[in-house]
């Protein structure tokens, strides 16, 4: 019995590893050389140490991890981790995890989610209709990962190429029916903040139609504010909202450099001295865009750059025994096909279907303590309860 299993475990680990090879149905070529502007990939860390729970289940005696950080590239795919890939000469840091799955990502409302629906469902454990952050299809609000997490006394973040109040970051500290209205999310936020922030958005909370200036708010509750890349790596204050541009980023292209990673860096230095650990949710966002733009130097350089705070985490996790380190997607954006490539000489090949969300299962990567209960084949919303279990929240 024990060979038999060990026998089906190689099947599907090696099935999965053959997934990397395929992805949708296109058309509009396009071709990537070379590597994103952050530079080339940093060594592949050392592999992170697997606690012993190998299943969906946990009990009161099985250690979990003490921090819990949960990595989403927003629009990444399988063939968006292959051209990343290809431009970093193979060299990935997500190749280097201990655990591999696949997700479904199907909304409440719609079989192609949108963000929204997909964000909801990893940080609540609740599938909804799209477009709504935090709440069921009846609009009910559900506790957010995020929020089990503070109740907890764990310190929490959150880091983002995107805008405070996009619909994934959204998800786990709003509970709003319409994922667009950026000034009533920015209220939600203000309400229920994380310790440290790190990312856009701030036109949300100091340029508002109603007049208001909620970082004043955010001032007055203890948490240090800043503007700028040197105001963020000179701040120490473990309650921390870095509003760096008034809304998202650029472009790692477009002179973004390596902020993700930095603000990756610096959001574990801040939340690592909690002694009851830390949740840090942290998003690749523009994966995303560059699907929408069916432009596949701009999808694989954010998806090249998001694999930089992808290995910031797991630098931080290979040294410990207690950390849990998860790597997913919300869905698929662009129906990407690989149609040719060299990883020699960093280029990549490959054509669109689409500009929008495909329906495709998304891969899912865990690494660290408790790694063992992210393999398999799975709904979004599991991803919620995982953690839940692991954790014991």
């Amino acid at each position: 019995m024990k060979e038999n299993t060990m026998f089906k475990s190689a099947i599907r680990r090696t099935a999965l590893l053959l997934l990397f090879a395929v992805a949708g149905i296109g058309a509009a070529p396009a071709s990537c050389a070379g590597q994103s502007s952050a530079g080339p990939a940093p060594a592949p860390p050392s592999k992170a140490r697997t606690a012993t729970p190998q299943t969906a289940t946990s009990t009161a005696d099985e250690p979990g991890p003490t921090n819990v950080i949960l990595m989403i590239g927003d629009g990444m795919g399988l063939a968006q981790i292959h051209a990343g890939a290809a431009i970093r000469r193979g060299q990935m840091a997500m190749f280097h995890y201990d655990h591999m799955g696949l997700v479904e990502t199907r909304s409440a409302s719609h079989y192609v989610t949108d963000s929204a629906a997909a964000g909801t469902a990893m940080a609540t454990g609740v599938s909804t209709t799209n477009g709504f952050v935090g709440l069921d299809p009846e609009q009910k609000p559900h506790p957010s990962i995020l929020s089990l997490a503070k109740a907890a006394g764990m310190a929490t973040g959150i880091v983002v190429s995107t805008s405070a109040v996009d619909a994934t970051p959204a998800a786990f500290f709003a509970h709003h029916p319409d994922r667009w209205d950026g000034e009533a999310i920015a209220l939600d936020f203000v309400d229920a903040p994380p310790d440290v922030f790190i990312g856009g958005g701030r036109r949300y909370f100091n340029a508002r139609s109603d007049g208001r200036n909620l970082l004043d708010n955010l001032k007055r509750a203890g948490y240090a504010i800043a503007a700028s890349r040197e105001e963020l790596e000179n701040e120490s204050s473990d309650r921390l909202a870095a509003f760096l541009f008034d809304d998202k980023p650029p472009p790692v292209s477009n002179g973004r450099g390596d902020f993700l990673p930095a603000a990756v860096t610096k959001a574990i230095a801040l939340l690592s001295g909690e002694p009851d650990g830390f949740f840090l949710m942290v998003e690749g966002a523009q994966i995303d865009s560059g699907g929408h733009a069916r432009d596949l130097t701009y999808q694989s350089t954010e998806t090249a750059d998001f694999d930089d705070a992808v290995a910031v985490a797991l630098a931080f996790s290979s040294k410990r025994t207690d950390t849990l380190v998860i790597v997913t997607a919300d869905h698929e954006t662009g129906g990407l096909t690989i149609t040719n490539g060299n990883p020699q000489a960093g280029t990549v090949e490959g054509a669109y279907g689409l500009d929008n969300h495909s329906g495709i299962m998304v891969p899912i990567f865990a690494s660290g303590n408790s790694a063992g209960l992210f393999s398999g084949v799975y709904r979004n919303t599991d991803i919620f309860e995982k953690i839940r279990v692991a954790r014991k929240l």
